[in-house]
Formats: structure tokens, C-alpha cells, sequence
């Protein structure tokens, strides 16, 4: 496993390590929010939004207290 968590991190090509990506377990699901979009998953079901950089920091306070 740590070696799969150091390839996410650390490899040239991953997506991973480009750009900012928050994501958060819900009781149903999870969010995820990378500065480009919002998506979550609820029961199985995408949402996927489009946003700009200050919907970012608006969903990052909402969802993710940060």
C-alpha cells in the first residue's frame, strides 16, 4: 500500500500531484474537489459541476472546513 500511496504522490505522470484535490468520505458516498470541478457521489450516482476559483474556496469552506 505505501508504496502504491508513494506513486500517487511522487510519479511524474500521476494525476494526482498536479493540483489541488480535496476529497471527503460521506455516509452515502464521497466529494471531491479539485479546483476545476465538484463531483460527488451519492448512492452510487455521479454530480458533476463545473466551477471557477472562487466557487473553489466557497465549496472548500462548505464541504471541507478549510
Amino acid at each position: 500500500m505505501e508504496e502504491i500511496q508513494t506513486i500517487i504522490q511522487e510519479h511524474p505522470e500521476s494525476a494526482f500531484n498536479k493540483r489541488p484535490l480535496i476529497t471527503k468520505l460521506t455516509s452515502n458516498g464521497n466529494i471531491t474537489l479539485p479546483t476545476d470541478s465538484f463531483t460527488e457521489w451519492v448512492d452510487g450516482q455521479e454530480k458533476k459541476k463545473g466551477k471557477d476559483e472562487k466557487t473553489f474556496n466557497e465549496l472548500k469552506r462548505k464541504y471541507f472546513g478549510l
